[in-house]
């Protein structure tokens, strides 16, 4: 539960609420050329939500 009283979860990269093309357009536009970590804390199993995070991040870094 956050302070305020909601309750968040967590999701995996490019399921949840955040615009993660907008996201990796502002990365992009910035000329940032290092390394991008994506972590991972929900309900579905760690390795394959990782699998599923980094395919859409790699699928969006291309594409935008």
């Amino acid at each position: 539960m956050t302070t305020s009283g909601n309750y968040i979860r967590g999701a995996i990269t490019g399921q949840g609420d955040i615009d993660l093309r907008e996201v990796i357009q502002a990365i992009k536009q910035s000329g940032y050329d290092g390394y991008i970590s994506i972590e991972f804390e929900g309900l579905e199993e760690s390795k394959k939500a990782a699998e599923i995070s980094m395919k859409n991040v790699r699928k969006l870094w291309e594409t935008v």
